[in-house]
């Protein structure tokens, strides 16, 4: 099973998965089932490196820098921020973990293209 269909299947039971110090942290609201997270340890390597390759590279003047704005809020997902990596339309970027409820919420209610 590939980190993207891990991912969605702890999305699915409720949880979420962000790259966190070079690991993932996993939070849900429930207990996720046992066989879940024995594939989510054992394709551990596997999910950060997918998470890692989600970032963006941004080329100014010859010189690559790497930035992220949150897509909800707009502001700069630092080093120290808990995040989510997301692609939306085709488009790669990154969420505060706070503001995922509410990026989520505007996607269901159309406010943004998926």
């Amino acid at each position: 099973m590939s980190a993207l269909e891990l991912i969605a299947l702890v999305e699915d039971c409720g949880g979420r998965i962000a790259l966190r110090e070079g690991g993932i942290k996993l939070t849900a609201e429930k207990p996720l089932p046992d066989d879940l997270v024995a594939r989510l340890k054992g394709a551990k390597s596997e999910i950060v490196s997918f998470l890692q390759r989600q970032e963006i590279s941004i080329h100014d003047g010859g010189k690559t820098e790497t930035c992220f704005r949150c897509q909800q809020c707009g502001e700069p997902v630092t080093g120290d921020d808990e995040f989510i990596n997301s692609v939306t339309g085709g488009v790669r970027g990154r969420l505060h973990e706070r503001c995922y409820r509410d990026w989520f919420a505007a996607h269901l209610a159309g406010r943004y293209p998926s």
